[in-house]
């Protein structure tokens, strides 16, 4: 389950001195002193200058922040081990665009991240407790969670949820609300597994939810054909992550059948079921 902090009283962290914490932490952020790292966010939140000055200065930019992120979100600091990123929390109105909040969506999530709450309510979440590497990963399966729990992420609250582990579902604040995240960089730490959305009892994968551009483009080298193929099909054979290698599989039993039982022997029941679904 999610690892809680609640911190009555901090002394004042300033932005920098909270980025020169995680920077000296490196590979170590999200797996040692979890109790320091947690005490650094609380006191940051002491800090309410920084943010202010941020979103003055993107105002006055025409919000210039990039990211690669949703509306919502605004980087703070991008380094080796972690993204900082700042998150408004806004309860829906019925306008254009509000689906980028996730709302009432259960998902996991394939890296770890600490998240403190900056201003307003702050949203409420459900989390329940599982093994991403007991699923094979296909669209209905069943997965067996453990553990229950609902709480409001408040103002001075911190917050650890780990990868591959808590699965969450978050509602609207009260009114709008801001949090930090300090993300695990998956490249760092070659995090290697799958992020999935649940449907709603938390019990069954409806989707993969990572952004990956390979199947698009495996399904365009197979389109345009001539040498590309050859690559997907290394691929296809050889890719050590079983995502990649449906992927492949996938594009090249669209292009031509006789590639069904290349996809049928692989040792991967992901590969094997994901290719059967578009037989």
């Amino acid at each position: 389950m999610t690892i809680h902090w609640s911190i009555e009283s901090s002394r004042k962290v300033n932005f920098a001195e909270a980025c020169e914490y995680f920077e000296s932490a490196g590979s170590g952020l999200f797996s040692k002193d979890l109790d320091v790292t947690a005490s650094v966010l609380r006191g940051l939140y002491e800090d309410r200058d920084f943010f202010v000055d941020f979103l003055v200065a993107q105002l006055k930019a025409g919000i210039s922040v990039e990211n690669s992120y949703s509306s919502q979100v605004f980087v703070l600091r991008k380094s080796k081990y972690y993204t900082l990123r700042a998150v408004v929390w806004d309860a829906p109105r019925g306008l254009p665009g509000e689906e980028m909040f996730l709302y009432e969506m259960p998902h996991d999530h394939d890296f770890s991240f600490f998240t403190l709450g900056y201003h307003g309510p702050g949203y409420e979440t459900e989390v329940y407790s599982y093994d991403n590497e007991s699923v094979v990963g296909v669209k209905g399966e069943e997965v067996e969670t453990s553990g229950h729990e609902r709480w409001r992420l408040s103002e001075r609250k911190v917050v650890l949820f780990e990868g591959g582990k808590d699965i969450h579902s978050q509602s609207p604040p009260e009114s709008l609300s801001v949090s930090f995240n300090v993300l695990q960089d998956v490249g760092a730490f070659e995090i290697k597994r799958r992020q999935y959305q649940f449907d709603g009892s938390f019990s069954r994968i409806e989707k993969v939810l990572n952004v990956n551009p390979l199947p698009l483009f495996v399904r365009a080298a197979c389109a345009v054909g001539g040498d590309a193929v050859e690559y997907v099909e290394e691929i296809a054979r050889s890719a050590p992550s079983g995502y990649s290698r449906a992927a492949a599989l996938k594009a090249l039993v669209q292009l031509d059948e006789k590639y069904v039982g290349l996809a049928m022997r692989d040792n991967s029941s992901y590969v094997r079921n994901a290719v059967a679904d578009i037989l």
